[in-house]
């Protein structure tokens, strides 16, 4: 699977592991053995932050884990709200628009982008315009 912009937890039932894949690394490989939650573009960057582990036994223990209060409860950040616009937009934007209409500095959201997407917002559009 390509990366799409979002990040995901994969458990794998073989060795009882949980990975963590966050947007634009590499693309995703699957196995018949991972259950996989589709997350929010900032939510492993915050698990990875907080130092954040979701051990399992089994891949019902795995779910369960995210109806947990640590889990549960994490609100979208201004970046992710900022994602899902330019998803929703589909068109050409410029970051000081964002900046405008999210109450936010330009530099705040470069930043952002380069420190947990792991690219500049540019590339980042530039990715999504040409995979759209």
């Amino acid at each position: 699977m390509q990366p799409d912009g979002f990040s995901y937890i994969l458990f794998s039932e073989e060795n009882n592991t949980t990975y963590y894949h966050k947007p634009f690394t590499n693309p995703l490989v699957l196995k018949y053995s991972q259950f996989v939650v589709k997350c929010r573009p900032t939510y492993i960057n915050y698990l990875l932050q907080k130092n954040i582990t979701i051990k399992a036994a089994n891949a019902n223990d795995f779910l369960a884990q995210f109806n947990t209060s640590k889990l549960k409860d994490l609100t979208p950040s201004v970046l992710d709200n900022i994602i899902l616009h330019l998803q929703f937009l589909n068109e050409k934007t410029t970051i000081k628009q964002l900046a405008k209409r999210y109450q936010c500095s330009s530099k705040n959201i470069e930043n952002h982008f380069k420190h947990v997407i792991g690219i500049s917002f540019k590339e980042y559009q530039n990715i999504l315009l040409t995979n759209t």
